[in-house]
């Protein structure tokens, strides 16, 4: 689906990655460890094609469908969850006899009880969990998660552990947390 080939990344003088060739398969679940500063979060950027590599060549399948979710979302805190996330459901181009239905389902399996919480409300790890039902609604078939367990407790990282074994599209997914990659990855990659 993505594939680099002589990829590399800098920061200034300071080479970050180089000469890496990487595929990203349909059904893969990666995730990659790294210091601070050692370009994680530059990487899913790429992935995303946010951002351009150094050097080296990026391919994606055409019509390749990529949500991205980064360490912190902006959402407006005056607005509902449902409205928040039938937002990302428009972005993505659902159709509006498919929009709501697929709305109300991803709340629900995110754990919204009430879909009319306003966003300004919500705590960290609720903010993160709506950020990660913004990305489900879209159905992607490839989404790349940039510490998503930052502001999760223990239960909630056991719902995203969870969460993500169910998801019938590929993912990467950028963590400290080498206990969580290990139970929900099937790659992961210490820098």
């Amino acid at each position: 689906m993505i594939s680099f080939r002589n990829f590399a990344l800098r920061r200034g003088e300071r080479l970050l990655l180089s000469d890496v060739d990487l595929t990203l398969q349909s059904g893969w679940r990666v995730g990659v460890v790294g210091r601070n500063g050692s370009g994680k979060s530059t990487l899913l950027k790429i992935l995303a094609g946010l951002e351009q590599p150094d050097e080296g060549l990026v391919t994606r399948r055409q019509r390749l469908r990529i949500a991205y979710i980064p360490q912190r979302s902006e959402f407006d805190p005056e607005t509902s969850v449902a409205e928040e996330v039938e937002r990302a459901a428009l972005a993505s181009g659902l159709r509006a006899d498919e929009r709501l239905a697929r709305v109300q389902e991803t709340l629900g399996r995110v754990g919204f009880e009430k879909s009319t919480q306003r966003v300004g409300d919500l705590s960290g790890g609720w903010t993160k969990r709506l950020a990660i039902a913004c990305g489900w609604v879209q159905a992607p078939d490839v989404m790349l998660l940039d510490e998503p367990t930052n502001h999760l407790d223990l239960e909630g990282m056991q719902w995203l552990e969870q969460l993500m074994s169910q998801a019938p599209w590929a993912w990467v997914m950028v963590s400290h947390d080498r206990w969580f990659l290990e139970r929900a990855t099937k790659r992961w990659r210490l820098q």
